[in-house]
């Protein structure tokens, strides 16, 4: 292998070819014991994970009151936002790369690194800009601890580019035990913290900046001479071909995080704090979905085999059941649950739960969706739903506004989300309809 020209990769639209697609006899049982375990034991995980995320909301809610929260979701806004958007599509072609069985993995965690320093350095400076430049006027106060925030972005860049490897290798253990540590480093800080001495808004922030640091140093274990060690591929080169999923992820993070944005202009504090407390409730909607995304990907950017045709509606039927069904459960008890554990300065919050519930269900069907896409090579396939459903969110949204307030901004949300869900499933049919005969299917 070149060491200049790195791996090869699967190449966009890339089908197996005749010999490849031979069937595989032991292919049933050894899909239940590799596919199968390792989706469960993620899906578990990720429970967890989000199980850390509500503690987390739930802390900053009681500790900050709603108007606090909403500074902190305001401090915070752009180092977020600019999370994904300025991995410039790094994380998919890392992960893509990471599919290659000759690629040396220690080498392309170096070179993973390294890019999420370059892209990292770019949206720090981005996200000061935002955190300086684009605040309202009734909440520039917070422009300090916003670009404080902003600083935080390289260390975000480098953890998620690094866990495209893992996930890519199939490295389920390191890449579930980077994520659990990531989404436990903040709200421990924030335990010990308030052990010592009451939260601000402030601290909160200083801490949101400390536990990204920490985390992509707990990353970086394991990965010898980052630096100055050999890379399996040049950052020139990842970031020429990450440029399609650089356009795919910038109008994914547009559409999903809009709401989040007509709020930050349009709100006051405390009912913004009430939206952003509100987003980490619906997030267990979304773990089903998002990790069977991470399998769609591995599996359309595998050579040895794609999902097929029949077995995408058969997944796509039971996976709108088990959204439908969850969303009807958390409907029921969301009122009696965030009351009990928000406290009931949070009460006027459970309408905007109602209205995000069904949008984060639909929003992980499209992330899960879009991910095969963009294993197949086609990152972009999913755009054009994604601008018209920030179209119509924007509008729907702006309309309602002055006579529903931040309920608006849900439904809009909720009906931004239903177009692209019939859109992209859509796509991925037709994607499939005029593809080549496939190897297996996920539910085999």
């Amino acid at each position: 292998m070149d060491k200049h020209r790195g791996p090869e990769i699967p190449q966009a639209g890339g089908h197996p070819s005749r010999e490849d697609s031979q069937p595989d006899r032991g292919w049933r049982l050894s899909f239940l014991f590799e596919r199968r375990r390792p989706l469960l034991w993620t899906i578990f995980i990720s429970f967890a994970i989000v199980g850390l995320q509500m503690v987390q909301g739930i802390l900053l809610a009681q500790l900050l009151k709603p108007e606090g929260r909403g500074e902190y979701a305001t401090a915070v806004f752009w180092s977020q936002f600019l999370s994904y958007i300025g991995l410039f599509g790094g994380i998919e072609i890392v992960c893509r790369y990471a599919t290659a069985v000759d690629v040396d993995r220690l080498k392309l965690r170096r070179s993973a690194f390294r890019l999420g320093i370059v892209t990292g350095l770019i949206s720090t400076a981005a996200a000061l800009v935002g955190a300086i430049l684009l605040l309202p006027e009734a909440k520039r106060d917070l422009i300090p601890l916003a670009s404080l925030c902003g600083l935080s972005v390289l260390a975000q860049n480098v953890i998620l580019i690094l866990t495209g490897v893992d996930r890519g290798a199939g490295d389920f253990y390191r890449y579930n035990l980077r994520r659990l540590f990531s989404s436990a480093a903040l709200p421990t800080l924030i335990l010990l913290a308030w052990a010592c001495q009451p939260i601000s808004v402030g601290l909160a922030c200083v801490l949101f900046v400390v536990a990204s640091y920490l985390t992509m140093i707990f990353c970086l274990v394991g990965v010898d001479r980052p630096w100055s060690g050999e890379g399996a591929v040049p950052v020139g080169r990842l970031l020429h071909e990450s440029q399609p999923y650089a356009w795919s992820m910038l109008a994914a993070e547009l559409f999903e995080r809009l709401d989040v944005f007509l709020i930050l202009m349009l709100a006051e504090f405390s009912r913004q704090g009430d939206y952003a407390a509100m987003i980490p409730v619906v997030y267990p909607l979304m773990i089903i979905p998002n990790n069977l995304g991470v399998f769609l990907f591995n599996d359309a950017a595998n050579r040895q085999g794609t999902l097929s045709r029949a077995g995408f509606h058969r997944t796509l039927g039971l996976l709108v059941g088990v959204q439908s069904l969850s969303t009807l459960i958390f409907l029921g008890v969301a009122q009696p649950l965030i009351v009990f554990l928000y406290g009931t300065a949070f009460a006027p919050a459970v309408s905007i739960a109602w209205w995000l519930a069904p949008a984060a269900a639909m929003k992980g069907i499209v992330q899960a969706l879009e991910s095969f896409l963009r294993g197949r090579g086609r990152p972009q396939a999913a755009i054009l739903s994604r601008m018209v459903g920030a179209a119509v969110m924007l509008v729907v949204g702006l309309a309602l506004f002055p006579s529903w307030n931040v309920l608006a901004v849900a439904l809009a949300a909720c009906v931004g989300q239903a177009i692209c869900t019939l859109w992209v499933a859509w796509i991925v049919d037709q994607d499939l309809a005029g593809s080549s005969p496939p190897t297996r299917s996920l539910k085999g």
